[in-house]
């Protein structure tokens, strides 16, 4: 009986220990989800599928290289017969056909990196869509940029 005793008076600080450990990994997860951001590489590439009104569509993405637009560190992405530019941020930057320059996001778009479950963020773009019209002067006939505007609310949220 009197080993009993003090196994019991041993083993009940153990049982409260074990019970309240219990209470933390039942309550809420104090773990947090975090996505660093990627860095892509010259030959990656991904395939988005989907279905839209006119059927199902692939359209796949290839990093060309690495490099500047405007000023800005970005990846040079294969699009198509276009080119799309993204910051080192994996922000929208710009679209490029040909030689031309088509459409560009004032300013980039702009992740916020690392990503994380249930965080929010909020961003505001103008994107660009320039086309080339004649102009004339004298004999001299120049071409000029007109652009149209508009403007995107993005609201990212990480579920």
């Amino acid at each position: 009986m009197r080993h009993s005793r003090a196994a019991a008076r041993l083993l009940a600080p153990l049982a409260l220990v074990a019970l309240l450990a219990g209470c933390e990994s039942a309550g809420e997860s104090r773990t947090v989800q975090l996505t660093e951001r990627p860095r892509w590489t010259a030959g990656e590439s991904w395939t988005y599928r989907g279905k839209g009104k006119d059927g199902a569509y692939t359209i796949t993405r290839r990093v060309l290289r690495e490099g500047i637009f405007e000023g800005y560190d970005a990846y040079e992405v294969e699009a198509g017969d276009s080119r799309y530019w993204y910051t080192k941020q994996l922000g929208y930057l710009a679209r490029v056909t040909g030689d031309r320059t088509v459409r560009r996001a004032m300013p980039p778009e702009d992740w916020q990196w690392p990503l994380q479950v249930g965080r929010t963020w909020s961003a505001t773009v103008s994107l660009l869509t320039l086309t080339r019209a004649a102009h004339s002067e004298a004999f001299t006939r120049l071409p000029t940029w007109l652009a149209a505007s508009s403007k995107i609310r993005r609201n990212a949220a990480v579920c």
